[in-house]
């Protein structure tokens, strides 16, 4: 009887772990084709040449944001809506922008965080407005022990949201 509920449960184990490998793999197969997908989709939307990196943002809405040239060989960025529908695509030069690098200086000169996560370029609306902008979104870990989402217009430089939540 012993041996039965052994096999039994190392039965359930190996399932599990099967299942476990074939969800995950399946997750990441499919965002590839869909990285792929937005992929040719920002470069014939776009008029681009050559694309050279597409990352997806979820913020209130889905966008895929890819980098690429023009024709003309400017660099730029593309947003992306999942819902094209709803939103428009936005296009702009890289120099239009400011950087990873400068948006890095200037949340560690304003708020001296503790640790950054990370930043990433995605679209975000204005409070008021309801209009929707490219910006940086930066996640840090406060001197509180805080998880901290901090925006930074990708045109201006200048920060426009922030929001906190605690950690336990």
């Amino acid at each position: 009887m012993k041996k039965w509920i052994i096999s039994v449960v190392a039965l359930l184990l190996i399932f599990l772990i099967w299942q476990s490998v074939s969800v995950y793999n399946h997750t990441f197969k499919t965002q590839e084709k869909v990285e792929s997908k937005m992929e040719k989709t920002v470069k014939e939307k776009a008029n681009l040449k050559s694309v050279s990196s597409i990352t997806t943002y979820y913020g209130d809405e889905t966008y895929y944001v890819g980098r690429g040239k023009t024709k003309k060989n400017e660099k730029v960025i593309v947003w992306m809506p999942k819902n094209q529908k709803k939103h428009d695509m936005i296009v702009k030069k890289v120099s239009q922008g400011i950087t990873k690098k400068e948006v890095k200086e200037k949340v560690q000169a304003d708020k001296n965080p503790e640790e950054i996560k990370s930043i990433r370029l995605g679209v975000t609306k204005d409070d008021q407005t309801n209009k929707e902008y490219p910006a940086w979104e930066v996640t840090y870990v406060d001197s509180e022990n805080r998880f901290t989402y901090y925006y930074v217009a990708f045109e201006t430089g200048k920060f426009t949201k922030l929001y906190r939540l605690y950690q336990s």
